[in-house]
């Protein structure tokens, strides 16, 4: 009895020197874990220490197909402008003074460009098909159109009352599946539209006072299906053989 009340006052009053002085053994250290605090310095490179997945993505969205009807004027990205290479519905011509579409390949719906008095160019150097209409009118400042690659019209080109425009370049084109009509663009004096066989139902080349009447004749002999109408265009003018 006196033993063990002798070691309960030893570990009260000797605490704070040890308790190997109650003749105790200090705790396993393996029991509480490791106590070094020494700061790891080496460099991380397991799985867990690459960037969450999840973490926000800020680069910017290129936008190569677009869905639905667009419309385009000098407010518009000129990164859609430049990557644009479809679209599903109609694309509209708003104000702007030059338009260049160098990526774009097919527009589903119609090309619609009318009284629009700031634009002066379209340039679409690799648009292959339209698949509704090319409809270009009043147009007061417009002087050239590029669709060089352009080869399908679904259904009607109409380009009429551009009274300044001089030069169309729709080279490749070889069907529309309605009608053409190229009228009353009084500065007209080159139109490229050579290969150009057949028009569904008529082609009209008609009020084009500054384009040889020779040039108009010869694109009507081409076509291998629908009518043509001819008229009022230079007839003084001749035609390179």
């Amino acid at each position: 009895m006196l033993s063990f009340f002798s070691n309960k006052l030893c570990c009260t009053f000797v605490l704070g020197l040890g308790l190997t002085a109650c003749n105790l053994a200090p705790p396993d250290e393996t029991l509480f874990g490791e106590t070094d605090t020494e700061t790891n310095t080496e460099s991380c490179t397991g799985e867990a220490c690459a960037p969450s997945a999840e973490q926000d993505d800020d680069t910017p969205t290129v936008i190569t197909d677009w869905a639905g009807n667009l419309s385009i004027n000098l407010h518009t990205s000129s990164d859609l402008l430049t990557n644009l290479q479809t679209i599903s519905g109609d694309l509209q011509i708003g104000p702007d003074e030059a338009i260049t579409l160098p990526a774009l390949t097919r527009i589903n719906g119609s090309l619609i460009i009318q009284d629009n008095d700031a634009l002066l160019s379209l340039s679409a150097p690799n648009l292959q098909s339209i698949g509704g209409d090319l409809f270009l009118s009043a147009n007061n400042r417009m002087t050239d159109l590029q669709l060089p690659a352009l080869e399908n019209i679904g259904m009607n080109l109409r380009i009429v009352q551009n009274k300044n425009i001089e030069t169309i370049n729709i080279n490749a084109l070889t069907q529309t599946a309605l009608s053409c009509s190229i009228s009353h663009n009084i500065a007209l004096a080159a139109l490229q539209l050579d290969a150009l066989t057949n028009v569904g139902f008529s082609l009209e080349i008609t009020g084009n006072t500054n384009l040889p009447a020779c040039a108009a004749e010869a694109i009507a002999d081409n076509l291998s299906s629908g009518s043509s109408s001819i008229s009022d265009n230079d007839n003084s003018a001749t035609c390179d053989e």
